[in-house]
């Protein structure tokens, strides 16, 4: 009798550790196999150029790049993404489902949700849990929910701005009078309805942004 072929999984997560776990679980399940570990960007581009795995499971952040820029290289790969995380805020999650990303699930998931979401992707279908509502999905995917995407300068004051600077000397080192920076700072604030400080240190954290 003919075995039917397994369906080929890629994990690229900056916990290496972690990536080995999943694997091991993934495997329980005889339909699953993983073909390639790595917690680069660059490592799983070079091995997307050779083979065609039908899901990727990764994080917001690799050793060499983020989801904001890995997500865009990509698009055209054909892949049905599931990011497993421990943290995400509402702008990552619209900004991963713009990107291609079909399923999100808590890094403190009991085994059976990974499944459930394997599942689903390979039936592509989108997989919902506490993080995302349908309806959420719904206005990202059809371009109902604006995306915001930071310009350069901005993600210059991002990573800046959780270090322990004041704003006089982000200006300084960003080589800007301190109102153009106080502008980026107050237009942020009243984009992700922000109020202080700390608050924007929690969202740039929490979302992945740090390292733009």
């Amino acid at each position: 009798m003919k075995q039917s072929r397994r369906i080929e999984i890629v994990i690229a997560s900056r916990y290496l550790m972690y990536a080995h776990t999943f694997a091991s679980l993934v495997e329980q399940e005889k339909q699953y196999k993983v073909t390639c570990i790595t917690d680069s960007a660059k490592t799983l581009k070079s091995y997307l150029k050779e083979h065609s795995p039908s899901i990727l499971i990764t994080d917001i952040r690799l050793k060499d790049s983020d989801a904001y820029t890995y997500l865009k290289q990509l698009q055209k790969s054909g892949l049905n993404i599931l990011f497993v995380t421990d943290k995400l805020e509402t702008y990552a999650i619209s900004y991963i489902l713009k990107y291609g990303a079909k399923g999100i699930v808590s890094l403190y998931s009991q085994p059976i949700a990974l499944f459930k979401a394997l599942d689903k992707l390979e039936q592509g279908k989108y997989h919902y849990n506490k993080f995302v509502r349908k309806q959420f999905v719904t206005d990202v995917t059809t371009n109902n929910f604006e995306v915001y995407e930071f310009d350069r300068k901005e993600r210059q004051f991002l990573r800046l701005a959780i270090k322990d600077m004041s704003y006089e000397e982000i200006a300084k080192k960003m080589k800007l009078p301190v109102r153009r920076v106080e502008k980026y700072r107050e237009e942020i604030f009243k984009r992700f309805s922000l109020r202080n400080r700390t608050a924007l240190v929690l969202f740039i954290l929490r979302s992945g942004l740090a390292n733009l």
